[in-house]
């Protein structure tokens, strides 16, 4: 680690009800939003107090990473069956 400032989002926002909420983003370094610019939320209605930034980036690596991860274990089991293993 060099140490440095690490910088969190903090945002605010009004859900269905009309309730505000603040909340701090999870992850440091939540590039391409300017300061005071509105964000996508996600959240559910019921606990509205777990949201977070939605990032479709972050949803693709996921599901990215899950893809890879099954085709990973798909190939090996493939190849353990191709050699008798």
């Amino acid at each position: 680690m060099d140490g440095g400032p690490v910088y969190f989002a903090v945002v605010e926002f009004v859900d269905a009800r009309g309730s505000r909420h603040t909340f701090q983003a999870r992850s440091s370094g939540v590039k391409g939003f300017p300061v005071g610019c509105g964000v996508p939320v996600r959240y559910f209605p019921e606990a509205p107090k777990d949201a977070r930034i939605d990032l479709l980036r972050r949803r693709i690596a996921e599901v990215a990473a899950l893809l890879a991860g099954g085709t990973l274990f798909t190939a090996i089991g493939i190849w353990m069956l191709a050699t008798g293993r």
